[in-house]
């Protein structure tokens, strides 16, 4: 087995080189440790960043192993700076136009949930959520606790057929949907490329 020397350190830095974002995608990221610029990766990805790291031999930097907590600390610091990055561009694009201020500031608000909810590791969390309006066949909810709004499609409460009654905005079938009642959801994904969250409903 190859011995593998690991270096903890959870208050690396990252630097963005050339190629970093397609570096990024391979498990290879770029840091900074006493005043020169590394490779680091981990055990864990070895073999798809040595992969990466032997495409393109002009990347002549020391390569340094870090351990599960350093590496993951660090790569989530790339991963924000990027959504820091994008969410920059979208803004000076909107700013150009004095008639999106409206648009900008839905997107701040996205963002900064975005960014909240990556800082707590909230993928998995089970949230209490209000229908709010029932159409065919789009059902809006609304979860409070991160006051988000949330379109899912009336597949996603069952895969049986139900029966819409436009007058009271209601299903009926093998489940019953109406505004007003309360439904867990669970957050499968958090979508940082486009300020977006994929949740699923499970039962109560």
């Amino acid at each position: 087995m190859l011995d593998i020397n690991e270096i903890h350190n959870s208050n690396l830095e990252v630097v963005e080189l050339d190629g970093h974002e397609l570096a990024l995608k391979s498990f290879v990221l770029f840091t900074n440790i006493d005043n020169k610029n590394v490779i680091a990766i981990t055990k864990e990805y070895i073999n798809v960043s040595f992969d990466y790291l032997s495409k393109y031999p002009q990347l002549d930097n020391e390569v340094v192993f870090l351990d599960e907590i350093s590496f993951e600390r660090l790569y989530n610091k790339f991963i924000e700076a990027r959504t820091d990055k994008q969410m920059s561009d979208i803004l000076e694009n909107i700013n150009k136009n004095e008639k999106n201020y409206q648009k900008i500031d839905f997107l701040v608000e996205k963002f900064r949930l975005i960014r909240f909810l990556n800082k707590i590791n909230a993928v998995g969390n089970i949230y209490n959520s209000i229908i709010t309006d029932v159409r065919s066949p789009t059902i809006t909810v609304f979860i409070p606790e991160i006051f988000y709004s949330y379109d899912m499609h009336v597949a996603d409460f069952s895969k049986e057929r139900l029966v819409y009654d436009e007058n009271s905005k209601s299903y009926s079938g093998k489940i019953n949907i109406n505004m007003g009642d309360i439904i867990k959801l669970k957050l499968e994904k958090i979508i940082n490329s486009t300020l977006e969250l994929k949740l699923i409903k499970i039962d109560s």
